[in-house]
């Protein structure tokens, strides 16, 4: 019997390890298990929170679009109203009536830079007012050339700032 206890105590021993063994191979299994799975629902939901937020800046960068583009379009409209009962002929009267109109034009529109712009056109238009109440015929001619030209420029100015608006607006999506 002495012989058998130390045998005995071995495969105690034994069977202790291999249930230890076993039981901490079946513990791995479930951590990994659970590691898969936690590791897949975090991958998931984060996937799912990123095409949230990728679908949340594409509405607003078009949402953004739509509103420069109808800011373009009300400007658009509020220049034809403001100016479609221009005198045809240039005095005195006419230009009191271009310069309320322009002044009316500045009140509607709410691009900053495109009141900045429009403002710098309409002192140009009071300083040719002055000018033409100086009754100097060349002083006249070169000033209204010069509100010409300065007319080109601020509809290239005006035309670049909504278009820029647009472009960027585009680029965002």
């Amino acid at each position: 019997m002495k012989d058998q206890k130390p045998k005995d105590q071995r495969h105690n021993k034994s069977s202790k390890k291999w249930l230890v063994t076993v039981f901490t191979l079946i513990l791995l299994a479930g951590i990994g298990v659970g590691a898969y799975f936690g590791a897949k629902a975090i991958y998931e939901s984060g996937l799912k929170q990123g095409h949230e937020e990728e679908s949340k800046a594409l509405s607003e960068s078009i949402t953004s679009l739509g509103h420069t583009v109808a800011e373009k379009a009300d400007f658009l409209k509020s220049l034809a109203e403001s100016f479609a009962s221009l005198p045809s002929e240039l005095d005195t009267e006419g230009i009191d009536k271009y310069l309320a109109s322009l002044t009316e034009l500045i009140n509607k529109t709410t691009n900053e830079n495109v009141k900045n712009t429009l403002n710098e056109y309409l002192a140009k238009w009071q300083d040719f007012k002055s000018t033409y109440e100086s009754q100097d015929n060349n002083k006249i001619t070169e000033s209204f050339n010069a509100l010409k030209t300065s007319a080109e420029e601020t509809s290239a100015k005006i035309k670049s700032i909504y278009d820029d608006l647009i472009i960027s607006a585009v680029n965002n999506l």
